[in-house]
């Protein structure tokens, strides 16, 4: 391990000790077996790899988050629960490797980066609900049980490239279409849009109404 690496382990233990609960979330910080944390003055992550390689993390909940930062939560393979509703900003391969996490939902993200959920095999539904922007094209590869996404902007979010759904589950090319549910008034919208329409003429994915569904 090289000086800069262990430097920059011994400033993560010790943000870890100050915002995430003091002595014992230090001991499981360091000895990986921390299975909770919650923090209410975390605004923002400062480094990468916060909470990587915590195998034994379940719960995560930070009200107060406003950027996640790259490799995040990368490696945490016991991880469900994640309560990140101020968080905007969705990290370079943030969530890699979650493969327990089923659900997700991020009501302020405004922007997600490539392999943010890389290989999160169980990963069913994200629900996003600002105008979104999806800024790189494999955010979701590997996601293999994916077939439901939620946009609640109140416009159509920015799609680069329908690879962005490579090999995402339900949406993938070779699949039988995943489901969006966007406010019913942009459907047709959505239908027309960049890289949207795309994936919908190839029948990769259908566009539902929120109102009246279970994510109204």
């Amino acid at each position: 391990m090289s000086l800069e690496t262990l430097k920059d382990k011994v400033r993560r233990l010790i943000e870890a000790a100050q915002n995430s609960g003091g002595e014992d979330t230090l001991n499981a910080y360091l000895n990986y077996t921390l299975t909770q944390v919650r923090c209410e003055s975390v605004t923002a992550f400062t480094s990468t790899h916060k909470f990587a390689e915590q195998t034994k993390l379940i719960s995560a909940d930070f009200p107060n988050l406003t950027r996640t930062h790259d490799y995040a939560f990368n490696g945490c393979t016991s991880l469900e629960n994640v309560n990140l509703p101020k968080a905007t900003y969705v990290g370079l391969r943030c969530f890699e490797n979650c493969e327990n996490l089923e659900y997700i939902s991020f009501p302020s993200a405004t922007i997600v980066y490539g392999n943010s959920f890389l290989n999160a095999i169980k990963l069913k539904t994200v629900d996003f609900g600002t105008n979104v922007s999806f800024a790189r094209t494999d955010s979701f590869n590997g996601c293999n049980s994916f077939d439901t996404l939620v946009l609640r902007g109140n416009g159509v979010s920015a799609l680069s490239s329908i690879s962005l759904f490579a090999s995402a589950g339900a949406f993938a090319a070779d699949a039988a279409g995943g489901t969006v549910y966007v406010p019913g008034a942009l459907i047709e919208s959505y239908k027309a849009a960049t890289n949207w329409s795309a994936l919908y003429e190839a029948g990769r994915c259908n566009f539902v109404a929120i109102e009246g569904s279970k994510y109204e």
